[in-house]
């Protein structure tokens, strides 16, 4: 029955509620991975420069908009794979992720990135100070750098976010099947 002209809608918008939360793996998981693996193709030429291709330069910004959508793309896979362990009714998901995403190992390679994105933030960072906190000057390979390894740092901390997220996930999901399977049997 109608309850008025906005009711179609609002059944619309329940049914797409209804498919992007269970189906919230598919509308991030590969999604995510094109994106990171396209910012990642755009962001890489440009860590050292601009590079040009016949009459066109393609320099700073082209490899902001490829950062960009690589850590998003990054968050999108990372996100896809969390919403696997919320909808595992089975286990195997969950048993293989936190095999791909084992704790200790995950966390080093967060950290690692995190340095990495610090070691190339570096050089800017100096010139900085040394130039009284002020930036003159056109870009230069500094900058370029120093874009990177803000990507760097923040795909690392989304990394390390992800691990502590992922490994409560599995345990707070993990023990609601056990009580559900001991109410089950009572």
């Amino acid at each position: 029955r109608r309850m008025g002209w906005f009711s179609p809608f609002q059944a619309a918008w329940i049914n797409l509620r209804a498919m992007f939360v269970y189906g919230a793996d598919f509308f991030v998981y590969r999604p995510g991975i094109v994106l990171m693996l396209l910012g990642t193709l755009i962001t890489m030429p440009f860590m050292f420069g601009p590079v040009t291709l016949g009459p066109l330069t393609f320099s700073f910004y082209w490899q902001f908009l490829g950062g960009a959508l690589a850590v998003i793309g990054l968050n999108g896979y990372l996100m896809g794979c969390l919403a696997q362990v919320f909808f595992d009714y089975t286990g195997r998901r969950t048993a293989r992720l936190l095999e791909v995403f084992r704790y200790t190992r995950t966390c080093l390679a967060a950290l690692a990135t995190m340095v990495f994105g610090v070691v190339l933030m570096l050089p800017l960072a100096v010139k900085y100070v040394n130039g009284g906190l002020k930036l003159t000057g056109s870009l230069e390979g500094r900058n370029y750098l120093f874009l990177s390894g803000v990507f760097f740092l923040m795909g690392g901390f989304s990394l390390f976010a992800f691990t502590l997220l992922i490994h409560a996930a599995a345990t707070a999901c993990t023990s609601m099947t056990w009580r559900r399977r001991a109410v089950a049997t009572e």
